[in-house]
Order: structure tokens, then sequence, then C-alpha cells
């Protein structure tokens, strides 16, 4: 060590003037050096074997990777397509499945060809050509067209012809049974797609030389579908998608030519002979080719390229990963396995900071067993948090304050038939629809503004299943306590209110047979009460009652005449006026009435809405003289409803009025009867509502009015 003082100076001269040279350095150092120099020359080549090998084989396993992926990516293709396909055929098959068409269709068959050429002037004919028209107004359909079993065209939606190849699919259809989807074609600039569907006999019969057995081939339901738009979509790439990757549709033509389906060209591209590729049969009958390096169906790049056949469609998918892209993966790989090989070289080569190196290596060894410790906890809690997650038979879901799947819990995958990850990253409008993320819109935002609703009940279309869903919704609070998003929690509840429904239909169908028995003793009462019961529907729906407030209603109105029974029929059926004392025998229906219903469980008000449909807001109604509030709001419309039904229909000891006229009586006693109901009826009768209940009970405004 030099000093820094005068006196240093002689041995520092000193030992320079000792220091050995070159040639005087130990014989074994420079021997140890030497192998040094040839063991990092060596290791060096050695490296760069190994990265060589693994630059190789790296290039391979990444082309297996592609490989692998496009085969993922066409299967997830060819599920989409089919799904689609399927929702297509599912909307065909409202028409071919309309009994009316099959009736239609079996006497047409029934009737021989020539019949079946005429068979589209007839009334019936005119009636099935309207439905024609309306399946095509409501559905993604252009034209829709009845055929006969060997394709003659017997209606149509419009007056368009059909080919040569049409006709011929159509006869296919009849010889196979099922669903024929010839490809699609081009027509003026546009994308169409045919889809034939058999109409089936809905029983047998024969007539002269014709027989048909139940099920056999009748006809035919031909629909044109515009598919542009949804095949770009079906073939547009997914968020989730790599650069370069592009997938395609070729078709093959009748004469075996293939055509690319380019709906971004809104027309069909005949493929290139020298880019055509040998098709091969796969595992499961499906034509294939191989997954290779090939030109670019629709391009002059390379790609990475495999397709198969949709089973049952004339349609091959292509999925195409851009060579470049693929090579620029590569790259990086090459790249990094070259910065790997000099790193690992640099650290041989800085072999004498091993000890440094060991301890470094020691310490960071103890704190990785102190991580994986950490992470075995880690994965333990996990797995219980997802073993009662799966078991969990509720929806949950989260998303964030634009309505984006965060997350999404088994429950909501299995019901919605889609993988957990396929939702995460979606809205309600993707996952259910369009319709029903609207109503699902409203309390969303009222989530988010912090509100707390009570869960509702809404139809939901799940996997072509209608299932009714409790949803609640609550906000999802960030650590600083604001809402960051939502938590929905869906309960399936179809099998309740199914059992529910049922009930009710039992309950009302019970109160209308009661009803029914009440019209043998007296033929005036006959229709009456199912007059009240739809006059009280109306109402209802004015003045906005729940569901349960609506059946009781119905029962209520069905059952008030039940008391009558025990009544003497003589009185009931009198033809003339009734004198007071037979009045108070009759006034006492309605504890009879009450008597008959008090054991039956209807789980609503019935009971109390029957007693108090003849009671009065003055006091003067009967059996208890309630008045006021004491009377409830259901009882006070039937007490209207039963005058208005009264008063418009003719009595043996009376004629019947006009409603305009009952209603003008109801007017004039308010202090009798409630003002609110009867001016819900009042709007009703102004809307138009009510004379069209009329009609239906054979009661017209003319006729009332010559009353």
């Amino acid at each position: 060590m030099t000093r820094n003082s005068d006196t240093s100076e002689p041995d520092t001269l000193a030992l320079l003037e000792g220091a050995p040279d070159e040639d005087r350095m130990p014989r074994r150092l420079r021997r140890t050096g030497l192998l040094l120099t040839v063991a990092i020359v060596v290791i060096g080549l050695v490296v760069a074997a190994v990265s060589y090998s693994l630059i190789e084989r790296r290039a391979e396993e990444t082309r297996q990777a592609v490989e692998e992926r496009t085969g993922i990516l066409l299967e997830g293709r060819e599920e989409t397509f089919r799904t689609w396909l399927n929702g297509r055929q599912q909307v065909s098959r409202q028409i071919s499945t309309n009994e009316f068409i099959r009736v239609f269709a079996t006497e047409t068959a029934l009737g021989g060809e020539d019949e079946a050429l005429d068979a589209g002037s007839g009334e019936q004919a005119r009636y099935l050509s309207l439905v024609l028209d309306d399946f095509v107004a409501r559905n993604p359909v252009e034209r829709a067209y009845i055929l006969s079993s060997e394709g003659h065209q017997i209606l149509s939606s419009d007056s368009a012809g059909l080919s040569e190849e049409q006709i011929a699919a159509a006869r296919r259809v009849s010889e196979v049974g099922d669903t024929i989807i010839p490809g699609v074609r081009e027509d003026d600039g546009r994308l169409l797609m045919d889809m034939f569907q058999p109409i089936f006999a809905i029983q047998a019969g024969n007539t002269g030389d014709s027989e048909i057995a139940e099920d056999e081939v009748v006809g035919v339901i031909m629909t044109v579908l515009p598919v542009a738009e949804e095949m770009t979509r079906l073939l547009a790439n997914r968020p989730l998608s790599d650069p370069g990757e592009t997938t395609r549709l070729l078709q093959q033509a009748d004469e075996g030519a293939l055509q690319v389906v380019a709906p971004e060209r809104a027309g069909l591209v005949p493929l290139q002979e020298e880019r055509v590729q040998p098709l091969e049969p796969g595992e499961s009958g499906q034509l294939r080719f191989p997954f290779g390096v090939r030109t670019s169906l629709l391009g002059e790049q390379e790609v990475y390229s495999q397709g198969r056949q949709i089973q049952g469609t004339p349609w091959i998918l292509v999925q195409e990963t851009d060579l470049s892209s693929a090579l620029v993966t590569q790259g990086q790989e090459r790249l990094q396995i070259i910065l790997l090989s000099v790193l690992i070289f640099c650290v041989i080569s800085a072999f004498l900071i091993l000890v440094w190196l060991r301890q470094k290596g020691a310490f960071v060894e103890a704190m990785a067993e102190q991580y994986r410790s950490l992470a075995a906890r880690i994965e333990a809690h996990r797995k219980l948090l997802a073993g009662i997650n799966d078991s969990i038979r509720e929806w949950i879901g989260l998303k964030n304050r634009d309505g984006v799947y965060v997350y999404a819990n088994p429950a909501l995958a299995r019901a919605v038939g889609r993988p957990e990850d396929q939702i995460v990253g979606t809205n309600d409008e993707a996952v259910f629809g369009y319709h029903t993320a609207q109503r699902l819109k409203e309390d969303d935002s009222a989530a988010l503004a912090g509100e707390s609703r009570p869960a509702e009940v809404h139809d939901l279309y799940l996997q072509d299943e209608l299932r009714h869903i409790e949803i609640s919704r609550v906000p999802l609070k960030g650590e600083r306590g604001d809402i960051d998003g939502i938590v929905l929690v869906g309960r399936d509840m179809t099998q309740q209110i199914e059992e529910r429904r049922r009930r009710e239909k039992a309950m009302l169908q019970t109160a209308e047979a009661f009803d029914r028995l009440v019209g043998r003793i007296d033929p005036h009462l006959s229709g009456h009460s199912d007059l009240v019961a739809q006059l009280a529907a109306t109402v209802a729906e004015k003045m906005e009652l729940s569901s349960d407030e609506h059946l009781t209603l119905q029962i209520a109105a069905h059952l008030a005449q039940i008391g009558k029974v025990l009544i003497p029929a003589s009185i009931v059926a009198k033809e003339s006026r009734l004198d007071a004392q037979e009045l108070e025998i009759m006034n006492r229906h309605i504890e009879y009435a009450s008597e008959i219903i008090s054991g039956i469980d209807y789980d609503l008000p019935v009971r109390e809405t029957v007693e108090q449909m003849y009671e009065r807001l003055d006091g003067t109604g009967y059996p208890r003289g309630l008045s006021g509030d004491e009377i409830g709001l259901l009882a006070r419309i039937l007490a209207v409803c039963d005058v208005v039904a009264a008063r418009i229909r003719t009595r043996s000891y009376r004629g019947r009025i006009s409603l305009g006229e009952v209603i003008a009586i109801l007017r004039d006693n308010t202090h009798r009867y409630d003002e609110n109901v009867i001016t819900a009826l009042d709007e009703s009768v102004q809307q138009n509502d009510v004379e069209v209940m009329l009609e239906s009970q054979s009661i017209t405004p003319e006729d009332e009015g010559n009353v």
C-alpha cells in the first residue's frame, strides 16, 4: 500500500525495482491462466452450440404452439358457427312446426301434385301467406317459401321464383328428412343463404292413390337469410386475438370448385388454382387440410394455416396466422436465448466472485423457501374458496362501473352456457341479449348511485329455455368507500314460480267451475261473473295493481255468486222482481258464499273481497253494513264492475241500458261507489278497451244504443 508522504518514496522505488516481470511469473500461474483461457473458449463454444440448439428447438415449439392455437381457434369458430346455424334453424322452425302450416302441407300432399300447384289460391292459403309475411317481418329473414315435397312453390312471401339448384335442394330435404344448407350465394352484390327445413305430416292419411304416414315429409320450408353482416361478425377477430390472425371461410361449389366467402367484399371470391389445397378426411369424417406454410387465401403474404369442414355444411373454416408475426416472436425468443447465453458466459467468466454469489444464493434460497411456504398457504386458501364457489348455486358476477364483467362464478357460467373466461370482458348485452340488458340497465344505474332496490324476477331465455331469475344488485365499494362496480347475485326461481302459476291456474279454474254451477240455476247469471272478471281486469290494469291483486279479483268475481246454490231456485230464477222477504233471503247468498270458501286456503284475500263486494261506501250495503275505508279496494272494484255487468244485460224483469248510462248513474252515486274506480273504468271506455271486451261478450256499442 502506498503512503502519501515523502518518507514513503524510497520504499515504493524499492518495491518497483524488486517486482518480477512476465518472464519471471510462476509457471503454474501461467499454466493456470492458459488452462482458464482454453476453458473459457471451450465453454463459449459449448454455450454457442447449446444456444443454436435451443433456438432451433424454440422455433419448432413456436410452430407447434401456432399449430395448436390455430386448432383451438378453429374449434371455437366452428362451435360459434354451429351455435349461429342452430339459432337460424330455431327461427325457421317457428314456421316449419306451425300446426296450421303442417295441416296445410299434409292436405296439399294428399291432394296430389296438381292440386299442390293450385293450393296457393284458397282462403287457407291467403291466411298462411299472412303468417309467412308476419314471420319475415319479425325475423332476420328476407323471404320465405312453402314448397311441395317435389320442390314446387306453393306459397311465398314475395314473387321471386326458384332456381333449379333450390328445387333440387328441396327435393333432397324430402329424401333425407333433415335440414339442408346449400351454402352462401351472391345476389345483386349481397350474400344470401338458403335454408331448407322439412314439414312433417301432422297425421297419417290417404286419398285415392295417395297415402301419407305420420311424420312423413309433406313439404319444405325455404327461408332466404341475408348473412353478410353476421358472417362479418362471425369471422371477425376477437379481443384476445393475436396480431396477424385471420379467419377465412371456404365454400365448395356444386362443381367442386372452392370459393372464399368474403363478407367484407359482399361476394364470393373463386380460389386461385395454385392456392387450392388437397382436402383429406379427418377423424370424424370432416374434410380438412393439415397445418403448414402457405400463401394467404386473399393475399400475397406467407401464412401458417390449417382448415376443417363445418360438419353438415359445405363450408371449410381456415385459420391463418401471418408468418411475419410468428417470425417476430421467434426473433424475440432468439434474442432472449442469445442474451441468456451471453449472460451465462459472463457468469462463468466471473468465476472469481463465486463465493459472493454462493452467499447471495444461500440468502435467495432462504427467501425462496419462505415464498414457497407462503405460496402453499395461499394455494390452500384458494382451493378452499374455489370449492365453496363451485358449490354455490346462486349466480355471482362482478361488473365495473362501465358494466363490463370482471368476474363470473361457475354457476353463472353454467346458466348462460359459456366458459367463465368468455364472460369476463363482456357486458350484459353480450351475455343475455339486448332487450334483457336494457331491463337490467336501470337497476345497475341505481346500484352505482348507491340506491338499494329489492330483488326483481326477470324472464330470461338461457340456452333456448325460459327461466325465471331473481336478480339483486349491490354496489361494490373500494378501500376508500367509493363505488367501484356492482355485485350481481341471481337465483333461479323457475320451479317456484311455475309451481305458483299452476296453483293460481287451478284456483281460478275451480272458481270458474263454481260459477258455471250457478249459471245452471239461473240462466241470466250465465256469463255474468266472466263479464265482472273481465271488467275488473281492465280496471286493475288501469290502476296498475299487482299480480296478486289481479288474481284475487279474478277468483273473487267467479265465487261471488256461489252462495246462490243454497238459495231456493224459485227465488234465484224468479222472472219478476223479488219482494222484500225474498230479497232478504237472496241477500244471504254472500254469507253462504263465505261459508263455502272458508275452508279453502287461497293465500290471498279472496274471502274478504267476496264478503265486502256488496257493501257500499255509505253503509247501505250488505251483509254487515260496512262503510268508507272499512271496505277494501278490491271489493270496491268488484262492486262497480258488478253493477255495470248487471245493468248492460237484460233481466226478465227489466231491459238493459247503455254503458254510458251506467257510468253516468255511477257518477251520480259516488257516495256509494268508489270514484277512483269509476274514473278508471270510464278511461278504459274512452280508450275502447271495454268496447273490445264487450264485443267478445256479444254486447256491442250499437246494441247498447238500441236498448
